[in-house]
């Protein structure tokens, strides 16, 4: 698949995967700062699907990887509770 980026670049498939990948790691970012924007969370599912669809990641992965967010956000909330 080839698409075009916002500079009219055409994008070969590596390229993709390394946008998805570092817009995944800036989301991921966001939320380990305390962002628990469901706009934030939703675009981390997208990212996760389409690298699921360029069989760069499973789904198994990805559920295991969503997991690790949902722990991280109850030991936030409960270390917010305790202060």
């Amino acid at each position: 698949m080839v698409l075009k980026n916002n500079h009219h670049r055409i994008l070969k498939k590596d390229d993709i995967i390394t946008q998805l990948k570092n817009q995944l790691k800036l989301a991921e970012g966001q939320i380990r700062a305390g962002n628990n924007n469901p706009l934030v969370k939703k675009e981390l599912k997208d990212i996760m699907q389409k690298l699921d669809s360029y069989n760069v990641v499973s789904l198994k992965n990805s559920k295991e990887y969503f997991k690790q967010f949902s722990i991280y956000n109850k030991i936030i909330f409960y270390s917010l509770l305790c202060i």
